[in-house]
């Protein structure tokens, strides 16, 4: 994780001393794609996933654009291990900046499905578990890319429902 982050940082002080390379922004018609690393509420077990976003159209200042994300984390303790699958749909505002058009602000907002699977150790004797932790829930989001190429962005989003914080890269296309 802490070669992730460096790596992270590396790339946004090359962003700032170079930023005649990074003349892109999430524009209506592009598509973008990228993993992320992240943090869930779950004991603030890692969080793995990957989203995907397609420019709809162009409004006031910004473009709305449609996600769909996908996130795996899990938990384990004393054997019980509890895992978690997020995915979700949603609506984002993206924001765009003519001062600094690298920089690509958002917020969202929509529904996501949450499975959870859970395994015990023979030993603990249980035999049924409630998955009461599935189910449908509201994501609202904030979060930013950094383009340092036309193809190529940083992102960082946080969210209010399951997963807290993610840090990625994404690819335009």
């Amino acid at each position: 994780m802490l070669f992730y982050l460096r790596n992270l940082c590396i790339a946004f002080l090359f962003a700032s001393f170079f930023p005649q390379l990074c003349t892109a922004q999430f524009l209506s018609g592009s598509s973008v794609i990228g993993p992320h690393i992240g943090v869930s509420n779950v004991d603030r077990a890692t969080v793995l996933g990957l989203k995907f976003e397609e420019g709809i159209t162009g409004v006031g200042p910004g473009f709305i654009g449609g996600s769909a994300k996908v996130d795996y984390y899990s938990w384990n303790s004393g054997g019980v291990v509890q895992t978690y699958i997020f995915i979700t749909a949603s609506a984002n505002y993206h924001l765009k900046l003519d001062d600094i058009p690298n920089l690509d602000p958002f917020a969202g907002i929509g529904i996501g499905y949450l499975y959870v699977t859970n395994n015990f150790p023979a030993t603990s004797n249980i035999q049924f578990y409630n998955n009461s932790g599935s189910g449908f829930n509201f994501v609202f989001s904030a979060g930013a890319r950094y383009y340092l190429s036309p193809g190529f962005a940083l992102r960082l989003e946080f969210g209010t429902s399951q997963v807290y914080a993610v840090g990625g890269f994404d690819f335009g296309f």
